[in-house]
This record gives structure tokens, C-alpha cells and sequence, in this order.
């Protein structure tokens, strides 16, 4: 309870500064209420004008209170009213940061450690029941979840992805082939979201590739093909997987689009040496 914990810092601080005092330098950014402990709904000991340089001892709550000296007092003040020096940003802007960051860390030390070598699969039907078997034999030991759902675009699966941070330790593999006669510029801006918590730098986004269906113009798509792929490969250089030529090869497609057994060995033999490659 963030309440309870600040009574106790409160009778601390009232007797003497706490160890580690001044965390901030900041100045008030408006006329600010100076409380008698970390509250709306504490005594207000007077008002100090904007512009007022202070100390901060200890922030509460997440910087929702912060103990302040200053001179001719020291009481509370909200931490969004106390502008950092040197920065823009506020008191509590910078406390609640902090704390999601050791929030992060705290929920990953939960996790057991070899769930960062294992390895999610998001994408649409390329991505479903395809390749995940052949992926954990040619990496021995490590677990793969085909997130893959037919069907989808770019914007459906990365609300998917969004929606759980299950596998967010995860080495990430994103592969989503594009709708037809799909925008390269909205195929790019629906994936970006995929991206998104994925701090560690541990993925793959493999490259969309060209349909062999005789009833789509093909000229049409591998133009649109090679304009997303340029994009990905420019925006993920260190994490993209070029499989387009890979998989030209009709021996590779059963209707076109979708893989044969050839296909699919192609893909895990290729993501199992871009995992290994990378010493991940």
C-alpha cells in the first residue's frame, strides 16, 4: 500500500533528510499547494510561485507526491507540477518510468531463463500449423509456438500480439504475406505495431514473397512484393530474413501460396540458422 508506506517515510523525513536526498533538481512549472503529506486530501502549508528552485528528498506513489525543500520550507508537492532542471520533463513523468522499468525487470526475473531461447512464430497462415515440428528439431531443446492464424493481415495479428505478454521473452519470428492488391505503405504501417516489446532485439522478420497463383497479375505482386520488402529490410537491417528467392522455386508452393513439405523445410532449416548465426 503506497499510503502506508508513506506515513512511515513521512515521520522519517519530518525528523531528518533521508539518506540519498535530492534525487531531482526541478523547478515548480506552476503556482504549486505545498502539503503536509502526500495528498489532495492533506493540509496545504501555502503556495510557492512557479519558478521556484527545490530539492527533492523522496518521491511517493510513483511521483504522484514528492517531499520538497526549498527556501522558507519543505513540505509535498505534486510531481507533476515539479519540472526536472536541464530536462523538459516532469518529476513524475521520470518516477513512473522508472518504476515500470523495475516492474519489467521484477515480472522477467519470474520467468525462467531458458524461456528467452524459446521461440513465438507470429504471422497468418504461413505461420499456422507449418514449420514449428521441423523448427524444434533442428534446434533441440527449445520450444516453438505457430501463432500464425489464416486469414489475417498485419493489423489483426499484431492486435493478437498486443493483447498477451506471454511470449514476450520469446525470440520473435513475424512473417506475414501480404492481402491481396495490398498498399505496401499500409502493409508496413498494420506490421509496425508487431515490433512493439520487443526490447531485447531478438527477432526475425522474414520476407513477404511473391503469390505463383495464375489468377493474380503477377507482375502486378512482385512489384508490391519487392516494394515491402525493401521497407522491411531497411527498417529491420540486422533482423531480416530474405527467404523471396528461397522460396520462387514452384516446387516450394502447393497452390501458389501456401507450402509443400519442401517449402517448410526450407523455412525452419533457414530461421535455425539465423537463431544460431546469431548466438541467440
Amino acid at each position: 500500500m503506497p499510503y502506508l508506506r508513506s506515513i512511515v517515510a513521512i515521520g522519517l523525513w519530518l525528523v531528518a533528510p533521508l539518506a540519498g536526498a535530492q534525487e531531482y533538481r526541478a523547478t515548480t512549472s506552476a503556482d504549486a499547494t505545498v502539503r503536509q503529506a502526500p495528498g489532495v486530501q492533506y493540509t496545504s502549508l501555502g503556495v510557492v510561485p512557479r519558478g521556484t528552485p527545490l530539492a527533492i528528498d523522496v518521491c511517493f506513489d510513483r511521483g504522484a507526491y514528492c517531499a520538497v525543500s526549498y527556501e522558507g520550507g519543505r513540505g509535498f508537492v505534486a510531481g507533476e507540477l515539479l519540472a526536472i532542471e536541464g530536462t523538459g520533463g516532469t518529476v513524475r513523468a521520470a518516477e513512473t518510468a522508472r518504476w515500470a522499468a523495475i516492474d519489467a525487470r521484477a515480472t522477467g526475473r519470474r520467468l525462467p531463463d531458458w524461456e528467452s531461447r524459446n521461440i513465438v512464430v507470429w504471422g497468418d497462415s504461413l505461420s499456422a500449423d507449418t514449420f514449428g515440428d521441423e523448427l524444434e528439431r533442428l534446434l533441440p531443446g527449445r520450444r516453438v509456438a505457430m501463432q500464425g492464424v489464416p486469414g489475417e493481415d498485419g493489423a489483426a495479428i499484431a492486435r493478437r500480439r498486443l493483447a498477451t505478454d506471454a511470449f514476450d521473452r520469446r525470440i520473435a519470428v513475424i512473417w506475414d504475406r501480404h492481402s491481396t492488391n495490398q498498399d505496401p505503405t499500409r502493409y508496413i504501417a498494420d506490421l509496425a505495431p508487431l515490433f512493439e516489446r520487443l526490447d531485447h532485439g531478438h527477432y526475425i522478420v522474414i520476407s513477404d514473397i511473391r503469390s505463383m497463383s495464375p489468377e493474380l497479375d503477377v507482375v502486378a505482386d512482385r512489384q508490391r512484393t519487392e516494394a515491402i520488402n525493401a521497407r522491411l529490410r531497411s527498417a529491420h537491417p540486422d533482423n531480416f530474413l530474405d527467404l523471396t528467392e528461397a522460396l520462387d522455386d514452384p516446387a516450394t508452393r502447393s497452390d501458389g501460396l501456401h507450402l509443400t513439405q519442401a517449402g517448410i523445410d526450407i523455412v525452419a532449416e533457414r530461421i535455425a540458422r539465423f537463431v544460431t548465426d546469431k548466438g541467440w
